[in-house]
Formats: C-alpha cells, structure tokens, sequence
C-alpha cells in the first residue's frame, strides 16, 4: 500500500505551525525492514518540522525532525488525533481580500470578502497572519461565522475595542458573545442582535463607552452605548433637534476629536464640515457648521501633544483652476492674542513669526545718541542714525525697510524698556544702520540683547491663495484685508507676529426664548440687553438680528498705545437693539480672525401678554 507525507515548520520565535508541504510520494508502507526516508527544503527561522503520514485517506501526526531537513519513518502509526493544519486562504488571495478589520481579543479579525461578503474571519490567537485550524478544533484556532439574514447583509464594519466585538452591517448591528466568559472560540460564536439600525460604510467613532456611526441611507447619525437594565445596546437619533443641517445630503467621512472639546466631525455630500460636541455624561449634544471658501472632502484627527489635531482636505478655486489643500485646525486655547503664534482663527493660514528664536543678541552703538521731544517726528533727518550689530550673520539687504524691536527685561522676564529701529542701510551680515523711534533708553545703549523680534511690514508665501482676499492679524491687531498678488500682501505698518489667510464669519444664534414651567411662547417678548460669559475673547459683536449688531467696547485698553486690546474672560453685558417680537432671540457674530468662547448666554429684557 502507498502513502503520503506533508512537513510542516514551526517558527523559533512564536511557536507558529506553518501550512503544509505539497504531499511527498507516493511511497511504499514503511516497516521496520523497509523504513521510508523523506527530505524538504529548509524554511527560514524553523525550529523544527513536524511530520505527518497519511493514514485512511487523513495525515496523522508521526514525529518531529530537526535541521537535517530528513526523517527516517520505519512505520510509526500516525496519530490521527494530531493534524496538520488547514488553511483558510483569506489574506493571500490578492483578487479576494477583506473589506474591513479590526482586532480582538489577540485575534485579527476581517470580513467581507468578495467571495463572502457577509462572513467574518478571525486569526489564530496571537498570530495575525495565521488563519489555520486543526483538525479536531482547538479553542486557539482560527474562527469563522456569517452574519446570516433573510436577505445579504455585507458586513460594512468590526468594532473590536470596549471589550467587546461588534459587527455592523446594513441591517444592523451584532454583538459577538462568544463562551459563558465572553471568549470567542470556533465552537462558540453567538451572535446577539443589537439594533436594527443599519451603518452606512463611513468608519463608527468610538466616543468614550459609546459608539456613534452613520445610519444606513447616510443622512442620520444614531450614538450606540450598552444598557445594563436592558442588558444590551441601545441609542438616540443625534440628529433628530437638527434634522435641517442634513435634509438632501449625506455624510461621507468622519473623525472624532477627543481633546480638548470632545468633537465629532463628520464631512457631508455637498463639501460642509458639521461638528457636533458630544458629552455624554452631561447629557450634551450640540451640532455646530463649518464653512470654507471651497468644500471639504474628508477629516482626520491626531493625537499631537496636548491636543487631538484635526486636519481636513479642501479643494479650493485658485485663479479659476481647483486645487486641493492639506489643513490642520490650529488649537483653540489662546492665552495671548498678541503675541500667540500658534493659533488663527483663519483658514488655510500662514504664519510670519519673526520673534528671536536663537542664540544672536542685537547691540545698539553710536557715538550720538541724538535728542528727542514729543514734537519732533522719528524719521526726521535731524535723527542719527544708530549701528546694529548682530552677534552672528543675519541681516541681508532685504532687511532696508525692516523694524528691529528690542527689549529689556527685569529679572521677572516682564519688559522694563523697548525701542523699534528701522533699518535704514545694510553693512554686512552682522552690522546695519537704523534709526529708533524713540530716545533709545539707557538699558538698551550698548547692551547686548536677546530679547528682540524682526517686525516687517510685508509678507509672502501666499502662493497658495493667489488672488484671494485674506484677511490679516498683526501682534494682535485686526488689519485691513489684502488681495494676494504675486504671493504677497502689504500690512500696512510693521509688525513682528502676523497671520494671513481665509477669514470666515463665526454665528451664535439663541433659539425662541422658552422659561421652564411657564406658557410664554405665544408672548410677546422685548430683549434688552444680554450677558454673555466668555472664556479669552474679543471682537464681540451682538445684538437682536443680523443686520443690527453692536460692538462691545470694554472700558478699559493696554497701557501701550499700540497695544492691541486684551482678551475677556468672564461675565459682560451688552445692550441691543431690540424690539417686541414672539421670538426674543439674540444674535452673537465674530467677523474678525479672533477668539471668541461662549460659556453662557443670559437674556434680560420683558415678557408681554
């Protein structure tokens, strides 16, 4: 009688089986007179081989072999209990790979094949790329299931992370049981119906203990989280309070900002970036809209330092050609609006920071400091002019035009002195001639120092928004909106810290004024003036409508003249012009390239008959 053999390798560093050999043979039945005297090919990083010979048309286990890639079989009996494994070809067929994955309890898991659609395949324990069983099953081996229903359901997502595997497809959601103690094996799948709402295919976000996706059609958004009463899942229509942000569009892409202010960002159909804050512990759900010049075509958040940053492809209309952009949100948290360079509130902005970030110290020399009175002009020719020496090579003669401003700082950092010398002529990399606009203090003369900045009043690089109307913020201060030509903009003085880029209008609109416990919303209502508590804001603009808004003004300004007003955190009062309506709404707008954080808003005014 003949048989077979096959050989497998077993990996030195995981313990892997490998897949069979082709059948070696035929050969004759070995016996003790007559053993039989296999080879095969050496498998890179194999421990050993495990041998197995064929026995009532099955291959049974028969030893083990070592380096010398040769086994001597004198008619061991194969142990049919001991096979080798089977494999599953589900990530080696280039024409048949899986939609979607995920990982789960040290297996990896995929679905939707294009042979399978609705079926989902796990990997062995702890080998990702194994997808062998044995034969008889072991609790480790890889697993398979369907999501079987009365009509084909292609699996759309696996959802691995909470402890728990849920599967989504078109007709709903399952949760995947496993055993008694929640562990998938082969032998115990048990799938449990969760919800009959269907997914789209934009990727679910996971959002603490809950999981929030797009709906079957793409126009609903439903959070899903587990109910210890109901012993399952259940969830809300998010979008039921903002059903008109959704009407004729659907949602394609998705991403959820975890820190600082726990958003979810979801791109529709027509280009539009919708947010919506979501805190589920205080049962809070607020929908927000993000418009651009141009349409938004997807989301992705990050986790960068502090902070998860949000970035967003945009095709934007460059000099009639369209273009698509690479974005990232700057952070939301300001401290200093004057000297931050971190954050805009612009779009596809760029930043001059001409702040000293080296080791070079500036020095002031002359021999004549000259002599200044309030009546006498900082650029007259009566003014000498003073030499600036740079500790290291710097200047370049594009630098004739150009402010340096310098400091002097008390121990506390807090600056005690400061002078702005513009650059009148270029000596060399280290030396250049300028005039001050002030008698240069006596802590400046002759005193190397570090603290200074390059203040310009150009700036280039707006390649990228060639023709557009950008709007401007230098050390704080709003400019006036410039139209990019040849990549650069004029700004109109100079200064040291400036943003350039797509300015958006920012709109708070208060909903019909309700009073819990009381009948009012028939009433006519008259809202006379609002508080509104802010958190590092300015540019605040209010009032009852639109087209009817004033401008807070604090009473207060920065000790410097050129200084830009501070920001306002806490509580402020605003008169608007209101008249007798049933709505006794307010309107908030932010025009300006500024922050502006609104913790709360407090109507007072009168309620008629």
């Amino acid at each position: 009688m003949s048989v077979y053999y096959v050989v497998t390798s077993v990996d030195s560093n995981t313990f892997e089986e490998s897949v069979p050999t082709d059948p070696i043979g035929p050969l004759a039945d070995p016996t003790d007179l007559a053993p039989a005297v296999i080879g095969w090919d050496a498998v890179s990083n194999a421990r050993y081989y495990n041998i197995y010979r064929t026995i009532n048309s099955i291959y049974g286990f028969v030893g083990i072999a070592g380096p010398d890639l040769t086994f001597v079989d004198n008619g061991i009996p194969p142990d049919p209990a001991v096979q080798p494994p089977v494999t599953r070809d589900v990530l080696d067929d280039e024409n048949n790979r899986p939609a979607v994955s995920t990982y789960y309890q040290q297996r990896l898991m995929v679905a939707n094949t294009n042979a399978e659609p609705e079926t989902v395949f796990g990997s062995r324990t702890g080998l990702f790329s194994n997808f062998t069983i044995s034969s008889p099953i072991r609790d480790d081996d890889a697993v398979k299931f369907s999501m079987a229903d009365v009509e084909v359901q292609e699996v759309r997502h696996l959802v691995g992370t909470l402890d728990l595997l849920l599967v989504g497809t078109g007709n709903g959601w399952r949760r995947i049981m496993g055993d008694a103690n929640g562990v998938l094996r082969p032998a115990a799948i048990n799938p449990k119906q969760q919800s009959g709402f269907g997914a789209s295919w934009v990727p679910p976000l996971i959002v603490g203990e809950t999981l929030i996706y797009v709906e079957k059609l793409g126009s609903m958004i439903r959070d899903m989280a587990f109910d210890l009463n109901a012993s399952s899942f259940v969830g809300k229509d998010l979008t039921i309070f903002a059903s008109h942000l959704f009407e004729g569009n659907t949602i394609v892409r998705s991403a959820y900002a975890r820190t600082p202010h726990s958003i979810a960002y979801f791109v529709r159909s027509d280009g539009v970036l919708l947010g919506l804050t979501y805190i589920k512990e205080e049962q809070i759900w607020a929908w927000h809209r993000h418009d651009t010049d141009g349409y938004y075509e997807d989301v992705m958040t990050v986790p960068e330092g502090l902070e998860d940053a949000v970035y967003v492809v945009v095709r934007r209309r460059i000099l009639g050609e369209w273009k698509r952009f690479i974005e990232r949100f700057s952070s939301p948290i300001v401290s200093d609006v004057k000297r931050n360079a971190n954050t805009a509130f612009l779009d596809s902005f760029l930043t001059y920071d001409g702040r000293n970030a080296t080791e070079i110290s500036m020095t002031l020399t002359s021999t004549d400091w000259g002599v200044f009175d309030e009546e006498t002009p900082p650029d007259v020719e009566e003014i000498p002019d003073l030499t600036l020496t740079a500790s290291d090579d710097f200047f370049s003669a594009e630098d004739v035009g150009n402010e340096i401003v310098m400091r002097a700082l008390n121990p506390d950092g807090e600056t005690t002195d400061e002078v702005r010398i513009k650059i009148t002529a270029y000596t060399s990399e280290t030396v250049v001639s300028g005039r001050p606009n002030i008698e240069v203090p006596g802590s400046l003369r002759v005193a190397a120092v570090t603290d200074w900045d390059r203040a310009v009043d150009q700036v280039s690089g707006f390649d990228h928004l060639e023709g557009k109307t950008i709007d401007l913020i230098g050390d704080g201060n709003v400019l006036t909106s410039q139209v990019v030509v040849d990549g650069r903009v004029s700004l109109g003085g100079f200064y040291a810290v400036v943003h350039g880029g797509l300015g958006y209008l920012s709109d708070f609109e208060t909903l019909d004024l309700d009073v819990a416990g009381a009948q009012i919303r028939g009433n006519q209502k008259k809202v006379d003036s609002i508080q509104l508590i802010v958190k590092n804001s300015r540019g605040i603009n209010a009032g009852a409508n639109v087209n009817d808004l004033n401008a807070y003004a604090p009473d207060f300004r920065s000790p410097e003249v050129d200084d830009p007003l501070g920001l306002v955190s806490g509580p402020i009062e605003m008169r608007i012009g209101s008249t007798w309506n049933q709505e006794g709404r307010f309107f908030v707008r932010q025009s300006d390239p500024l922050p502006l954080t609104i913790l709360a808003a407090i109507p007072s005014g009168e309620i008629g008959g």
